[in-house]
Protein backbone atom coordinates (compact mmCIF):
# COMPACT_ATOMS: atom_id res chain seq x y z
CA UNK A 1 0.00 0.00 0.00
CA UNK A 2 1.37 3.13 -1.14
CA UNK A 3 1.11 6.41 -2.42
CA UNK A 4 2.84 6.93 -5.21
CA UNK A 5 6.53 7.99 -4.64
CA UNK A 6 7.10 8.01 -8.32
CA UNK A 7 5.57 8.78 -11.53
CA UNK A 8 2.73 5.98 -12.31
CA UNK A 9 3.47 5.04 -15.85
CA UNK A 10 -0.08 6.31 -16.99
CA UNK A 11 0.58 9.91 -15.96
CA UNK A 12 3.93 9.67 -17.77
CA UNK A 13 2.23 8.51 -21.00
CA UNK A 14 0.03 11.83 -20.01
CA UNK A 15 2.79 14.06 -19.88
CA UNK A 16 4.55 12.69 -22.99
CA UNK A 17 1.69 13.82 -24.98
CA UNK A 18 1.84 16.85 -24.28
CA UNK A 19 11.05 25.38 -9.22
CA UNK A 20 14.35 24.48 -8.34
CA UNK A 21 15.59 23.25 -4.76
CA UNK A 22 18.07 25.82 -2.82
CA UNK A 23 20.52 24.50 -1.44
CA UNK A 24 21.23 25.09 2.66
CA UNK A 25 24.64 27.09 2.79
CA UNK A 26 27.65 25.30 2.44
CA UNK A 27 28.45 23.31 5.49
CA UNK A 28 31.79 21.34 6.88
CA UNK A 29 31.25 18.04 5.27
CA UNK A 30 32.26 15.90 8.76
CA UNK A 31 29.53 17.93 10.63
CA UNK A 32 27.06 17.90 8.53
CA UNK A 33 27.25 14.55 8.07
CA UNK A 34 26.57 14.21 11.90
CA UNK A 35 23.95 16.71 12.02
CA UNK A 36 22.00 14.45 9.77
CA UNK A 37 19.58 11.28 10.53
CA UNK A 38 19.77 8.26 8.83
CA UNK A 39 17.50 7.26 5.73
CA UNK A 40 16.48 4.58 7.69
CA UNK A 41 15.19 6.80 10.55
CA UNK A 42 13.93 9.57 8.35
CA UNK A 43 11.91 6.75 6.49
CA UNK A 44 10.15 5.31 9.60
CA UNK A 45 9.48 8.25 10.99
CA UNK A 46 7.43 8.80 8.04
CA UNK A 47 5.72 5.51 8.61
CA UNK A 48 5.23 6.56 11.90
CA UNK A 49 3.15 9.94 11.48
CA UNK A 50 1.05 8.53 8.92
CA UNK A 51 0.31 5.31 10.55
CA UNK A 52 1.70 3.41 7.34
CA UNK A 53 2.73 0.30 9.04
CA UNK A 54 -0.34 -0.09 10.79
CA UNK A 55 -2.75 0.00 8.00
CA UNK A 56 -0.81 -1.98 5.97
CA UNK A 57 -1.08 -4.97 8.49
CA UNK A 58 -4.73 -4.63 8.75
CA UNK A 59 -5.61 -4.57 5.55
CA UNK A 60 -5.16 -6.76 2.54
CA UNK A 61 -6.21 -4.32 -0.44
CA UNK A 62 -6.94 -0.84 -1.57
CA UNK A 63 -9.18 1.02 -3.47
CA UNK A 64 -8.68 4.85 -3.80
CA UNK A 65 -10.77 7.46 -6.39
CA UNK A 66 -10.20 10.27 -7.58
CA UNK A 67 -9.34 13.13 -10.76
CA UNK A 68 -6.58 14.86 -12.64
CA UNK A 69 -6.10 17.84 -14.67
CA UNK A 70 -3.98 18.41 -16.84
CA UNK A 71 -4.44 22.30 -17.66
CA UNK A 72 -2.55 23.02 -20.41
CA UNK A 73 -4.17 20.41 -22.70
CA UNK A 74 -7.51 20.92 -21.52
CA UNK A 75 -7.91 17.05 -20.62
CA UNK A 76 -9.36 15.79 -17.19
CA UNK A 77 -10.98 13.23 -15.46
CA UNK A 78 -11.84 10.50 -12.85
CA UNK A 79 -8.97 8.11 -11.79
CA UNK A 80 -8.87 4.61 -10.12
CA UNK A 81 -6.16 3.26 -8.86
CA UNK A 82 -6.49 -0.75 -6.86
CA UNK A 83 -3.48 -2.37 -5.08
CA UNK A 84 -3.36 -5.92 -3.02
CA UNK A 85 -1.04 -8.03 -1.26
CA UNK A 86 1.40 -8.71 -1.96
CA UNK A 87 2.32 -6.81 -5.09
CA UNK A 88 -0.84 -6.32 -7.52
CA UNK A 89 -1.42 -3.24 -8.92
CA UNK A 90 -4.49 -1.28 -11.65
CA UNK A 91 -4.61 2.17 -12.61
CA UNK A 92 -6.69 4.00 -14.64
CA UNK A 93 -7.79 7.49 -15.95
CA UNK A 94 -10.18 8.60 -18.48
CA UNK A 95 -9.14 11.07 -20.91
CA UNK A 96 -13.49 11.43 -22.28
CA UNK A 97 -13.50 11.16 -26.01
CA UNK A 98 -9.60 10.04 -25.82
CA UNK A 99 -11.00 6.90 -24.09
CA UNK A 100 -9.14 5.77 -21.16
CA UNK A 101 -5.31 4.44 -20.55
CA UNK A 102 -4.90 1.08 -18.20
CA UNK A 103 -1.65 -0.49 -16.30
CA UNK A 104 -0.77 -2.85 -14.21
CA UNK A 105 1.22 -5.28 -12.68
CA UNK A 106 0.10 -8.96 -11.25
CA UNK A 107 3.25 -9.93 -9.46
CA UNK A 108 5.22 -10.42 -12.48
CA UNK A 109 3.78 -8.91 -16.09
CA UNK A 110 3.60 -5.34 -16.37
CA UNK A 111 1.34 -3.97 -19.21
CA UNK A 112 -0.10 -0.81 -20.53
CA UNK A 113 -3.24 -0.11 -22.72
CA UNK A 114 -3.65 3.07 -24.56
CA UNK A 115 -6.35 4.47 -26.99
CA UNK A 116 -5.36 4.25 -30.63
CA UNK A 117 -2.44 2.30 -29.96
CA UNK A 118 -3.27 -0.41 -27.58
CA UNK A 119 -1.60 -2.79 -25.13
CA UNK A 120 2.33 -3.27 -24.75
CA UNK A 121 3.74 -5.13 -22.30
CA UNK A 122 6.54 -2.89 -20.31
CA UNK A 123 9.96 -4.33 -19.94
CA UNK A 124 13.38 -3.22 -17.95
CA UNK A 125 12.96 0.25 -16.46
CA UNK A 126 9.77 0.26 -16.80
CA UNK A 127 9.09 -3.41 -15.54
CA UNK A 128 10.90 -2.43 -12.85
CA UNK A 129 8.98 1.07 -11.87
CA UNK A 130 5.88 -0.87 -12.24
CA UNK A 131 6.90 -3.79 -9.31
CA UNK A 132 8.45 -1.06 -7.50
CA UNK A 133 5.27 0.97 -7.53
CA UNK A 134 2.90 -1.95 -6.57
CA UNK A 135 4.59 -3.46 -3.85
CA UNK A 136 1.74 -3.10 -1.03
CA UNK A 137 3.83 -2.45 1.53
CA UNK A 138 6.16 -0.33 -0.27
CA UNK A 139 5.71 2.95 1.54
CA UNK A 140 8.22 0.69 4.47
CA UNK A 141 11.19 1.06 2.04
CA UNK A 142 12.39 -2.45 3.92
CA UNK A 143 16.30 -1.93 3.35
CA UNK A 144 17.44 -5.23 1.32
CA UNK A 145 14.81 -4.27 -1.68
CA UNK A 146 17.84 -1.38 -1.99
CA UNK A 147 20.93 -1.07 -3.15
CA UNK A 148 21.54 1.75 -1.35
CA UNK A 149 19.52 4.38 0.83
CA UNK A 150 21.06 7.56 2.26
CA UNK A 151 20.43 11.13 3.89
CA UNK A 152 22.61 13.31 1.15
CA UNK A 153 21.80 16.62 2.83
CA UNK A 154 18.62 19.12 3.70
CA UNK A 155 17.53 21.12 1.22
CA UNK A 156 14.65 23.66 0.65
CA UNK A 157 11.81 22.40 -1.32
CA UNK A 158 8.78 24.11 -2.31
CA UNK A 159 9.12 26.62 0.34
CA UNK A 160 9.65 23.90 3.46
CA UNK A 161 13.07 22.62 5.00
CA UNK A 162 13.27 19.08 3.89
CA UNK A 163 16.03 16.08 4.67
CA UNK A 164 16.90 14.65 1.02
CA UNK A 165 16.72 11.31 1.14
CA UNK A 166 18.54 9.31 -2.29
CA UNK A 167 16.96 5.91 -2.36
CA UNK A 168 18.57 3.40 -5.22
CA UNK A 169 16.45 0.15 -5.93
CA UNK A 170 17.98 -2.67 -6.91
CA UNK A 171 18.12 -3.53 -10.67
CA UNK A 172 16.35 -6.96 -11.61
CA UNK A 173 17.82 -9.96 -13.01
CA UNK A 174 20.04 -9.60 -16.01
CA UNK A 175 19.65 -5.49 -15.89
CA UNK A 176 22.35 -3.18 -16.96
CA UNK A 177 23.11 -2.12 -13.40
CA UNK A 178 25.27 0.78 -14.69
CA UNK A 179 22.87 1.79 -17.71
CA UNK A 180 20.01 1.64 -15.51
CA UNK A 181 21.58 3.44 -12.40
CA UNK A 182 19.85 7.09 -13.42
CA UNK A 183 16.20 4.85 -13.47
CA UNK A 184 16.63 3.50 -10.45
CA UNK A 185 17.64 6.03 -8.30
CA UNK A 186 15.08 9.07 -6.87
CA UNK A 187 15.23 11.59 -4.03
CA UNK A 188 12.55 11.74 -1.61
CA UNK A 189 12.02 15.03 0.45
CA UNK A 190 10.73 15.37 3.69
CA UNK A 191 9.64 18.11 5.82
CA UNK A 192 12.30 18.47 8.67
CA UNK A 193 8.98 19.74 11.24
CA UNK A 194 6.67 17.41 10.11
CA UNK A 195 8.39 13.91 9.16
CA UNK A 196 5.73 13.91 5.81
CA UNK A 197 7.52 13.53 2.50
CA UNK A 198 6.46 16.08 0.35
CA UNK A 199 7.83 15.74 -3.02
CA UNK A 200 10.47 13.34 -4.99
CA UNK A 201 12.52 13.67 -7.87
CA UNK A 202 13.37 11.00 -10.30
CA UNK A 203 14.13 10.65 -13.84
CA UNK A 204 12.01 8.70 -16.49
CA UNK A 205 13.68 6.21 -18.91
CA UNK A 206 11.14 4.13 -21.00
CA UNK A 207 8.64 4.37 -23.85
CA UNK A 208 6.37 6.24 -21.87
CA UNK A 209 8.93 8.99 -21.43
CA UNK A 210 12.09 10.37 -20.29
CA UNK A 211 13.58 13.06 -18.94
CA UNK A 212 13.44 14.43 -15.18
CA UNK A 213 10.33 14.81 -12.92
CA UNK A 214 8.92 16.31 -9.44
CA UNK A 215 6.05 15.34 -7.65
CA UNK A 216 4.73 17.15 -4.69
CA UNK A 217 2.65 15.87 -2.46
CA UNK A 218 0.55 17.92 -0.41
CA UNK A 219 -2.81 18.08 1.66
CA UNK A 220 -2.68 15.25 3.93
CA UNK A 221 -5.79 13.14 5.29
CA UNK A 222 -6.54 10.61 7.00
CA UNK A 223 -8.23 7.69 5.40
CA UNK A 224 -9.49 4.81 7.30
CA UNK A 225 -6.88 6.02 9.99
CA UNK A 226 -4.36 6.28 7.49
CA UNK A 227 -2.54 9.86 6.89
CA UNK A 228 -2.09 9.87 3.09
CA UNK A 229 -1.21 12.67 0.09
CA UNK A 230 -4.58 13.55 -1.33
CA UNK A 231 -2.97 15.79 -3.90
CA UNK A 232 -0.47 15.12 -6.07
CA UNK A 233 0.99 17.64 -8.64
CA UNK A 234 3.46 15.94 -11.14
CA UNK A 235 5.83 18.02 -13.55
CA UNK A 236 7.78 16.74 -16.56
CA UNK A 237 8.31 17.54 -19.93
CA UNK A 238 7.20 20.78 -19.44
CA UNK A 239 4.05 19.94 -18.46
CA UNK A 240 1.85 19.46 -15.15
CA UNK A 241 -0.89 17.02 -13.79
CA UNK A 242 -2.93 17.67 -10.59
CA UNK A 243 -3.76 14.35 -9.06
CA UNK A 244 -6.79 14.80 -6.16
CA UNK A 245 -7.63 11.42 -4.29
CA UNK A 246 -10.80 12.03 -2.80
CA UNK A 247 -11.70 8.38 -1.49
CA UNK A 248 -10.21 5.32 -0.25
CA UNK A 249 -11.91 1.80 0.70
CA UNK A 250 -9.93 -0.84 1.98
CA UNK A 251 -10.65 -4.51 1.45
CA UNK A 252 -13.10 -4.61 -1.70
CA UNK A 253 -10.86 -6.11 -4.29
CA UNK A 254 -11.27 -9.34 -5.82
CA UNK A 255 -9.03 -11.89 -7.92
CA UNK A 256 -10.95 -10.12 -10.83
CA UNK A 257 -9.84 -6.69 -9.87
CA UNK A 258 -6.33 -8.00 -11.21
CA UNK A 259 -7.39 -9.93 -14.15
CA UNK A 260 -5.06 -9.51 -16.96
CA UNK A 261 -7.05 -7.39 -20.03
CA UNK A 262 -7.45 -10.10 -23.44
CA UNK A 263 -5.04 -7.67 -25.16
CA UNK A 264 -2.83 -8.17 -22.80
CA UNK A 265 -2.77 -11.95 -22.65
CA UNK A 266 -2.85 -12.26 -26.23
CA UNK A 267 0.72 -10.30 -26.35
CA UNK A 268 1.77 -13.30 -23.87
CA UNK A 269 0.74 -16.06 -25.64
CA UNK A 270 1.96 -14.50 -28.76
CA UNK A 271 5.37 -13.97 -26.68
CA UNK A 272 5.48 -17.96 -25.43
CA UNK A 273 4.55 -19.27 -28.94
CA UNK A 274 7.82 -17.14 -30.40
CA UNK A 275 9.38 -18.86 -28.01
CA UNK A 276 8.67 -22.21 -28.36
CA UNK A 277 9.37 -21.89 -31.94
CA UNK A 278 12.75 -20.82 -31.71
CA UNK A 279 15.34 -23.52 -31.95
CA UNK A 280 16.67 -25.12 -28.61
Amino acid sequence: MKTPQRIPLLLAVLLALGAPSLAVPAQDAGAAAQALPSAREVIDRFVEVTKAKDAIAKTKSMHMKGKFSMAAMGMEGPMELWTAKPDLRVSSVELGAFGTVLAGYDGKVAWMTQPMIGARLLKDNELLQSKTEAAYDGVLKATELYESMKTVGRENFEGKDCYKVELVVKPLPGMDVEKSRVARTTQDFYDVASGLLIGTKSTLQGESGSGPSTTIYSDYKEFGGYLLASKSTIRASGQEIAVTIDSVEFDTATDATFALPKEVQGLLDNEAKKAQAKPQ
